[in-house]
């Protein structure tokens, strides 16, 4: 048995060291309206939509961290990064301070401008992907233009040629659920076509009532059956593939699987922070948190070690995690077997209602089995 003592758990939760990674939300405007965003639902109800983040409040949130620990600065959130109107200083602040950028853009505005900008200075640029073909595509991602975001990753490879640069690495990153499963297949096709150096893709996280259905929770041997075409079409192109694990099709797969619970790989507590435009958000989950976490006004090392991140370590360390963390649904460690990894907390009891009324679904019994109320919604 591994024996911490009360000056071990002090180091472990109240004296962490920044995070070596960190995502910074440049703002909270997008030029989409994807089926399954958060940022829709989030900012545009709360009236929030279309703050930036200056390049003043920029520089004071990197001057509040541990610059010698950073290892990798992601400019993203839930909207378009590249909207900023002060996209081009907080480059160069990035550059002068020889950070280490990747972006997660929807594509639409990669303009030869941005490109030449980035090239050779990004690490890496996360294409987020609805399909292989045009109707998917702009059907998930409402308000995009198929045609053009091909064009602007074209253009990214030609920029990199012309500068003999290597980086940035181009990810396509879709999102899977039903519709869009089976053109898994042809978006590697793709990515070879447009010189990209990898897919990654991860399950839809459902948010809302409407998208129950779109979750592959409930289509699993078609899930299975493309998520292995494609990672044999990646390994025969050398395409780089990150994916989730095929589904279990046994019937009684809750009850056999040996597997760590998500909570205890978090890399959010202790590795990883996300900066939105309202504060800190404790994970990829984006709960609300009961702190002031607003890191323009308060120093970030501070509120980084505050009473509620010291109170979250130590509850995971001693094996009493909130029930969110329970649930947890990162893509990074979620089980491929269990409902709560693809749907929040506030959709369960609607997806149990789902399964009731569509009684030849296979995960009927696993449902029955995972110890959440169903609840109807009659």
């Amino acid at each position: 048995m591994l024996y911490i003592n009360n000056y071990h758990m002090d180091i472990l939760t109240r004296n962490v060291p920044c995070p070596v990674r960190l995502n910074i939300e440049l703002t909270t405007h997008c030029n989409l309206k994807c089926v399954m965003c958060r940022g829709r639902q989030n900012y545009v109800e709360e009236k929030e939509a279309g703050r930036h983040l200056t390049t003043d409040e920029f520089v004071r949130i990197l001057n509040g961290t541990d610059l010698n620990r950073l290892r990798i600065l992601n400019l993203a959130g839930s909207a378009e990064p590249l909207l900023n109107p002060d996209i081009f200083s907080i480059l160069d602040v990035c550059r002068k301070k020889k950070l280490i950028v990747e972006f997660i853009t929807n594509g639409m505005l990669l303009t030869p401008q941005i490109s030449k900008q980035i090239a050779g200075f990004s690490s890496g640029i996360h294409i987020s992907f609805g399909g292989s073909k045009k109707e998917t595509f702009e059907s998930i991602r409402n308000g995009s233009d198929f045609e053009l975001v091909c064009e602007n990753i074209r253009t990214i490879g030609r920029i990199k040629k012309e500068c003999n640069q290597r980086y940035p690495l181009v990810w396509l990153n879709p999102i899977l659920m039903k519709r869009n499963i089976h053109e898994l297949p042809g978006i590697i096709e793709l990515a070879k076509e447009l010189g990209c150096q990898g897919v990654s893709c991860s399950h839809l996280t459902v948010n809302s009532p409407e998208l129950i259905e779109e979750s592959l929770f409930f289509h699993k041997e078609t899930g299975n059956h493309f998520l292995h075409e494609a990672s044999e079409l990646a390994r025969r192109y050398k395409i780089a593939i990150i994916r989730p694990e095929s589904f279990s099709l046994e019937p009684d797969c809750n009850e056999k699987r040996n597997k760590t619970e998500a909570w205890k790989k978090c890399r959010f507590l202790w590795n990883h922070a996300i900066v939105g435009l309202r504060g800190i958000e404790p994970c990829s989950s984006n709960k609300v948190i009961d702190f002031d976490g607003d890191v323009i006004r308060n120093k970030f090392t501070d509120i980084w070690n505050n009473d509620w991140y010291a109170d979250m370590r130590y509850r995971l360390l001693t094996g009493t995690p909130p029930q969110y963390c329970k649930n947890c649904t990162d893509p990074s460690v979620k089980d491929p077997d269990h409902i709560s990894s693809y749907f929040k907390e506030e959709i369960l009891s609607d997806a149990f209602d789902y399964v009731r009324k569509n009684p030849k679904l296979s995960q009927k019994n696993q449902l029955e089995k995972s110890g959440v109320p169903v609840l109807s919604s009659n």
